[in-house]
């Protein structure tokens, strides 16, 4: 998937921006792929610090991949 691939690639640049870590658990839970979602997502809830938008985001996610 592209945007998977695009998104990979950013965070080659910048591993520890959890904005692009929580785009792709979301790309990766439409594609089904629950477990990669869930393990991207709490990669994700590690990185965002006192954001509370993005931590709840984070674990909207890891709700919806069964995790």
């Amino acid at each position: 998937d592209a945007a998977a691939a695009d998104l990979e690639r950013a965070l080659e640049l910048e591993p520890n921006q959890p904005r692009l870590w929580l785009e792709l658990a979301e790309v990766r839970l439409r594609q089904g792929r629950r477990e990669q979602a869930r393990n991207i997502a709490r990669r994700a809830q590690s990185l965002v610090g006192s954001d509370a938008v993005r931590a709840a985001r984070a674990a909207d996610v890891l709700r919806r991949a069964g995790g």
